[in-house]
């Protein structure tokens, strides 16, 4: 078993089974859901990996959208990084909603 540091009163724990939840202070569940992988809450949303991939969920754990991604990053001005499993880069909104989008080999390309 493992338990992060808290953040905001709140902290990752990872059971004998290697799932991950969300504790209190106390060692209350916070919502009870279970996650292959989990991150801290950032401005309310948290990182979570399920079998299909990564999304957000809100503290009480639902998903915020039915997208799932090889990789996504915290939310920063109400917009994340998320890149699809296409290697397909983007920034969506906490509802779900893909403000922009552009392929990483184009991205890297930049100059």
């Amino acid at each position: 078993t493992y338990a992060g540091d808290y953040k905001y009163g709140i902290a990752v724990v990872i059971n004998e089974n290697g799932l991950s939840t969300h504790i209190d202070t106390k060692g209350e569940p916070i919502h009870g859901k279970y996650f292959l992988e989990l991150d801290v809450y950032h401005k309310g949303y948290a990182i979570a990996k399920d079998e299909h991939g990564y999304f957000h969920i809100n503290k009480q754990g639902k998903e915020i959208y039915s997208s799932r991604y090889v990789k996504i990053e915290p939310y920063y001005n109400n917009r994340a990084v998320a890149i699809d499993h296409h290697n397909v880069k983007m920034i969506i909104s906490p509802k779900g909603h893909i403000l922009q989008t552009d392929s990483v080999v184009n991205f890297k390309s930049c100059k």
